[in-house]
């Protein structure tokens, strides 16, 4: 049903009217990602709670929470967030936005879904209107689901939010205009195809132009253009997760992606010039001069290690141990927690590895080191987009899931790394096994990073389904998913595309061969900018295009 009119001064109105309560309006909001998802606004027109009479500004809390335990009893729920922004429209409303532990990313803020919004089947959504509606309109909540909420014992409880969602909300709010009129899916239902079919072609033609080693622009060494690669990701890494995309929130789309761009290839090719250049003049294990490439080679290594430390820090810790801050010092902790992990991690498996004089009595020899660290980085990925943090996040001491993080990461990355080799075994050659430049453990890592890829896809570009069955089942097929596609890709790859079209050199004497650590990081950097640093910008429609 709806209202013959909004606020009589501003005009602010929803089109989905409930009911009204004490001293709000409850408007239903159709959102596939959060079913049952409310908007609370006040009756009377004013833009701050500050500016209510202490009895108003008391009941519109009792309303809020009437209308959130009204949401819990209709859904099943872990966390409800209430969200007060209005920065497009200056009219006090809070969204109620049910949360569930089976998102793609349960922890971060509502508005960093990455999938767009998009109505609810019309079937799905007539019955959550009808039940919450006839909660408003009865005024008290009635036995629902078992949730992960405890019960309201009645409809004036006091809620809160949390203010790690506040800190990014406020700069990226969707307010209730967003909600009339949010981006929507560019294509439809085909959106998350045609987005990865576009990024993955984008990708090609940049190779092509920039690095490819035969067409490539600036005719630079592979080693070169890996190491700047690498670098550029771990880049995106702090600007985007470490310190979740400040300070480029501040800006409006599409500028804020361009400058987050910009910032990322600065920083990498900066970085790759203090290791090469200037640490190199001092410690040839670093220098670009070196024979073979191998200067550029140490300075990614780094870059391997730093994948896994600060992805470790922002994905799986949820920014442990400073969770709690805002940013940028957040975001400032968080980095040296993860540079503290990468230091680390440098010193015992990879400085040893190019220092002539360490190397003889390395721990762990170059192809294992990279083996075993590429494997825990898939398996922090693949827990992040597909399995919700499983099963650290199920620790409710912080401290402890952290720890239970860093163990199954590493322990658990080694067995990976093992059932990767298995893999490796299975679908190389055996003739290409036979060459003495082959190395199980290296390919591991190759093998590994066409996980990283899909798993990303699949989080952050197609929202992680399915998410129909339980929660386990669900988690399942994912993985099924990601890795028939992952393994698939990799075999494409080197028996075709590595040599046929991206111009890698063959390791027989035939057209085997290609290097997809440097290619597939190619295309996750394109997958993250998309994602990320454009919040999926060039996959919407957007208000003034459908106005």
């Amino acid at each position: 049903m709806a209202r013959e009119a909004g606020c009589s001064e501003c005009g602010f109105d929803l089109g989905d009217y409930l009911g009204g309560l004490a001293v709000s309006d409850v408007f239903f909001v159709s959102d596939h990602r959060f079913p049952g998802r409310c908007v609370v606004a006040l009756r009377q027109h004013a833009t701050e709670l500050f500016h209510l009479d202490s009895t108003t500004r008391h009941a519109f809390a009792d309303d809020m929470s009437a209308v959130a335990s009204f949401i819990a009893s209709a859904v099943a729920v872990s966390k409800i967030n209430y969200e007060i922004l209005g920065n497009a429209d200056p009219h006090l409303h809070c969204h109620l936005i049910p949360r569930t532990a089976d998102e793609p990313n349960p922890k971060a803020p509502a508005w960093l879904h990455p999938e767009a919004q998009r109505e609810l089947a019309e079937e799905e959504a007539g019955e959550l209107r009808a039940r919450i509606g006839g909660l408003v309109r009865s005024g008290a909540p009635e036995p629902g689901p078992a949730t992960g909420l405890p019960q309201p014992e009645a409809s004036t409880q006091q809620s809160s939010s949390r203010r790690g969602d506040q800190n990014m909300t406020t700069e990226r709010a969707m307010t209730t205009a967003d909600a009339v009129a949010a981006p929507i899916p560019r294509w439809g239902r085909w959106t998350p195809v045609v987005n990865v079919v576009a990024i993955l072609v984008v990708a090609t033609a940049l190779w092509w132009l920039l690095a490819d080693p035969d067409w490539g622009i600036f005719g630079e060494s592979p080693q070169a253009v890996g190491a700047v690669l690498f670098w550029v990701i771990l880049a995106h890494i702090f600007t985007g997760f470490i310190f979740e995309t400040w300070p480029f929130v501040k800006l409006s789309q599409p500028w804020a992606g361009v400058a987050h761009v910009a910032a990322d290839v600065v920083i990498g090719l900066v970085a790759v010039w203090l290791f090469t250049y200037v640490v190199g003049s001092w410690d040839p294990t670093f220098s670009h001069d070196t024979p073979g490439g191998a200067g550029y080679t140490a300075a990614a290594f780094i870059v391997l290690i730093g994948f896994y430390g600060f992805t470790l820090v922002a994905a799986s810790w949820g920014g442990y141990p400073f969770e709690d801050l805002t940013q940028p010092q957040a975001g400032v902790g968080r980095f040296f927690v993860g540079a503290f992990i990468t230091m680390a991690g440098v010193l015992v498996l990879v400085y040893p590895n190019f220092n002539a004089q360490l190397a003889p009595n390395a721990p762990v020899s170059l192809p294992t080191a990279l083996g075993w660290v590429y494997s825990s980085i898939v398996i922090v990925i693949v827990g992040a987009m597909l399995w919700q943090n499983w099963p650290w996040s199920l620790l409710k001491n912080r401290h402890a899931s952290a720890l239970c993080a860093l163990l199954v990461t590493t322990v658990g990355g080694y067995g990976l790394f093992l059932v990767l080799k298995a893999v490796v075994e299975v679908v190389v050659p055996q003739g290409v096994q036979d060459l003495p430049t082959f190395s199980s453990s290296v390919e591991a890592a190759q093998l590994g990073v066409c996980f990283s890829l899909w798993a990303l896809i699949w989080g952050l570009i197609a929202g992680a389904p399915p998410n129909g069955s339980s929660t386990a089942v669900n988690r399942l097929v994912r993985t099924a998913i990601v890795a028939g596609a992952a393994i698939l890709t990799y075999v494409v790859f080197m028996r075709w595309l590595g040599t046929g079209v991206f111009h890698f050199a063959a390791i027989d004497d035939a057209s085997y061969g290609g290097d997809p650590l440097t290619w597939m990081d190619w295309a996750i950097l394109g997958v993250i900018w998309f994602a990320v640093a454009f919040g999926g910008w060039f996959g919407q429609r957007h208000v003034h295009e459908t106005a």
